[in-house]
């Protein structure tokens, strides 16, 4: 997972200024501060300093150097030591030039990584740097021949770029600053940044990579795929047929019509949970290996499914019984991305977090399927239709992933039991100022209920006192043609 971007402050100094200092900003201990400064060609007034106010050590990290007819960038760190508040000052030796700067707060970086910088005086303002897996990339751009004001950000490599607050700059006619930053440059490898502008510029361009560490839990290598074939499509969708299966060389995922045959093929993912005890926001990072959906876009979807220790053709889930596995996320392929790069599931955070709580209470194991939603539909296909995802075998120590959140606050937890066998998992929150917390659960829950033996398990990472409970039954009224009404039960707790 990606370092996060904190927040943004920014100084605006007037020409004439030769120091200008920022307005205080929150920042906590191991945060990294990162501050650029560019200013426009000219001598004398660069190369810039910068101090603060709670006595940080400050690293340059890429810098072009001013001229008469280059443009001035440099880029700094600083790593946090104190929790509280903070302010900046930069300096440069005089007035002169336009100038601006702007400093971010960043978290969860644990290194710098690749930088780079230079300076064209006729091209596109572009650069190339080498980078790990779940960095990302901080980049500012000065231009001194700023004759169009549209801009368009290099993506292809390092994901979507995202200008700072109050960026671009552009004067037109006369100059341009340009900066922020790529939150998640996904795979590890080349990522040429910059910008595709319509015009050649005299450009000075920085950059820095900032790397953090691959949170989360890799997935296991028993991880695999298998399918079937049959000359009749119920057969193959079904689990009946010709059977290929495999742990190695990534995986498939679709359907396809080739040679007389149907394909049926659904990929299999497992992590090990058993030792996750806090955590809040869930996801899962698989990356793409190939696009082959050629004749039809479909969903892929990712569903609960206990597979075992090894891929078997017992473990393939016939499509009608695809619904009945518990639903976590899914994204149609119109939407794939470039091979190599992550893939943008839109994933449901409470079922997920549902499952990992019932793998933790069982062998401690999360076992995923990803499957088409044309086989859980029972629409075949006319020609071929699937795509791969990076098994952990290719992926290497940073994908496919179950990442998560480690929360600053205390955690409860909600869970309802019967007879001592957990029902229903409600959810997890972390307690905020107000300290006020509520759980929901549908009527039908609780008529599934015997009411022998019935108990609302809290728990939590901390000694949380529990002030009071409050219990409410809603009467959901819908709206149009008359319905028979629905009642919500919920409860709410008060941590003092």
């Amino acid at each position: 997972m990606a370092a996060s971007l904190i927040s943004t402050v920014a100084v605006n100094p007037l020409t004439s200024q030769s120091s200008i200092a920022s307005s205080s900003f929150a920042v906590q201990s191991g945060d990294v501060l990162v501050v650029w400064g560019m200013s426009t060609p000219g001598t004398g007034s660069a190369p810039f300093s910068i101090v603060d106010s709670q006595g940080l050590t400050w690293t340059k990290r890429a810098e072009v150097a001013q001229g008469a007819s280059t443009n001035y960038v440099v880029i700094w760190t600083a790593t946090v030591a104190t929790t509280g508040n903070i302010s900046y000052t930069i300096t440069r030796p005089a007035s002169g030039p336009n100038w601006r700067a702007a400093a971010q707060v960043w978290r969860g970086v644990t290194g710098i990584g690749d930088t780079n910088s230079g300076n064209v005086s006729n091209g596109q303002p572009t650069t190339t740097l080498v980078t790990s897996a779940d960095s990302s990339i901080v980049m500012a751009v000065a231009d001194n021949t700023a004759i169009d004001s549209s801009t368009t950000y290099k993506q292809a490599d390092a994901g979507t770029f995202t200008p700072a607050t109050n960026y671009p700059i552009v004067s037109l006619f006369s100059y341009a600053f340009y900066a922020g930053y790529y939150a998640d440059a996904g795979a590890a490898g080349n990522k040429i940044i910059g910008i595709s502008y319509p015009n050649a510029q005299n450009y000075s361009i920085a950059a820095i990579e900032l790397r953090a560490a691959p949170s989360g839990i890799q997935s296991d290598l028993a991880d695999g795929y298998a399918w079937y074939q049959s000359p009749t499509y119920a057969t193959a969708r079904e689990g009946g047929g010709t059977l290929t299966v495999g742990n190695t060389g990534g995986t498939s995922i679709g359907q396809m019509f080739s040679g007389g045959n149907y394909y049926a093929m659904q990929a299999y993912f497992k992590f090990n949970v058993s030792g996750l005890t806090n955590f809040v926001s869930p996801n899962l990072d698989f990356y793409s290996q190939y696009n082959s959906s050629v004749d039809r876009d479909f969903d892929v979807e990712i569903r609960v499914h206990n597979w075992g220790a090894a891929v078997e053709g017992a473990d393939f889930v016939p499509g009608s019984q695809l619904a009945s596995k518990t639903f976590i996320g899914s994204i149609n392929t119109a939407n794939w991305p470039a091979d190599a790069a992550r893939i943008p599931f839109t994933i449901d955070t409470a079922a997920l977090t549902a499952a990992i709580n019932a793998a933790r209470a069982a062998d401690g194991w999360l076992y995923l399927v990803v499957h088409s939603g044309y086989q859980r539909t029972n629409s075949a296909p006319s020609g071929i239709e699937y795509v791969g995802i990076y098994a952990t075998d290719l992926g290497g120590l940073t994908i496919p992933r179950l990442t998560y959140a480690i929360p600053s606050g205390p955690v409860v937890t909600a869970e309802l039991y019967e007879n001592g066998v957990l029902k229903q998992f409600l959810g997890s929150r972390e307690i905020t100022a107000d300290g006020v917390l509520s759980f929901n659960w549908d009527a039908a829950t609780l008529a599934a209920l015997s009411g022998a033996n019935v108990e609302l398990r809290l728990t939590s990472d901390a000694d949380i006192d529990i002030g009071a409970i409050e219990w409410n039954a809603i009467l959901g009224v819908p709206t149009g043609p008359p319905a028979v009404p629905t009642y919500v039960e919920q409860w709410g707790a008060i941590a003092i």
